[in-house]
């Protein structure tokens, strides 16, 4: 059991424990299981949570972007709860991030590790998953939810990074400036430091370390020059290109739907790309389906939703569908 200080864990029972090791590095996953539930207890349905950080920074449980409404989702359901840690750009490549995310899918759902870290007398319904998270983890929740519709049950996203990354050839055109200037020379000395082997690869973060890079990243625009470092053939492009994925004549979503919350105001990921991205879903999908991807906007910036309850009426009223479509 780990001991962690935020109050909004005390109702669970918090185990940590790896999903996979890499070159002798465990991967960690967090796991938040209910102190209260009924007995006899039926298998309980599932919440994966992505951490944010732009894929650069952070970790499965950093308190102050993890968001209150998962946690009383899980105890109030009740359902278990897994927040898993990822390999980070830019020392790893994006498709060394999804490795890990479908090795930690896999895990999940094959592995009897899974079901022997619980209590006795509690197993899990890997028939109802929901996958959750906030701006990369966001993204991360959209990009498993769309490569496996049949498994994931739903999916909530909230202000996804990434969305308007395209797989096409684009001139970079580097802005001037001095602060602009330095957040350049700041992510070539990363990404030369990564080619050259000359940093550790890394799954987690303390922040505030490696704020600054992650902001490079955002202000200079090269995430896509990031994402194109390891290639990929076609698959691997719709993977991790959601727009791209709208584009399968095979696309599918989750039967109970996804929906995408987004502050009006964000300063990191503008809303543009969550309405773009809901705006494409919906007449790629036609009437029927597309009705089940649903967007949010409310007043606030990146983040305003960290500290916001379950039961918080508009936000309930935007999560209803698909947390009943979950459960059901």
């Amino acid at each position: 059991m780990s001991q962690n200080p935020d109050p909004r864990l005390h109702p669970f029972h918090h185990l940590q424990t790896p999903y996979k090791t890499i070159n002798n590095q465990p991967i960690q996953t967090d796991l938040l299981i209910p102190k209260s539930f009924p007995h006899p207890a039926p298998p309980l349905p599932i919440i994966i949570h992505f951490h944010g950080g732009g894929l650069i920074c952070g970790s499965s449980l950093y308190a102050p972007w993890f968001p209150t409404y998962l946690t009383d989702l899980a105890r109030s359901t009740p359902a278990i709860l897994l927040s898993p840690n990822y390999r980070l750009l830019p020392e790893a490549t994006i498709q060394d991030v999804f490795e890990d995310i479908l090795d930690f899918w896999t895990w999940l759902l094959h592995s009897p590790d899974v079901s022997a870290l619980l209590p006795e007398g509690i197993d899990i319904d890997r028939s109802r998953v929901l996958t959750a998270g906030e701006s990369a983890g966001g993204y991360l929740s959209l990009c498993l939810a769309l490569h496996c519709p049949g498994e994931v049950r739903g999916a909530v996203a909230a202000y996804p990074a990434f969305l308007g990354l395209v797989p096409v050839s684009s001139l970079l055109v580097r802005e001037q400036g001095e602060e602009l200037r330095y957040h350049h020379v700041l992510l070539d000395t990363a990404l030369r430091h990564a080619r050259e082997g000359l940093n550790s690869v890394r799954s987690f973060t303390d922040l505030p370390e490696r704020i600054e890079l992650m902001d490079a990243v955002m202000k200079t625009g090269r995430m896509r020059e990031i994402f194109e470092r390891c290639g990929g053939v076609e698959e691997d492009l719709r993977l991790r290109y959601p727009m791209a994925k709208l584009d399968d004549p095979a696309l599918r979503i989750p039967r109970a739907g996804i929906v995408i919350l987004h502050g009006e105001g964000d300063e990191v990921v503008p809303v543009a790309e969550s309405v773009g991205f809901v705006e494409k879903a919906r007449r790629v999908l036609g009437p029927v389906d597309g009705e089940k991807v649903r967007l949010v906007v409310r007043e606030g910036g990146h983040g305003f939703d960290v500290e916001v309850g379950l039961r918080e009426g508009w936000l309930w009223e935007g999560l209803r569908g698909v947390v009943e479509g979950w459960l059901d």
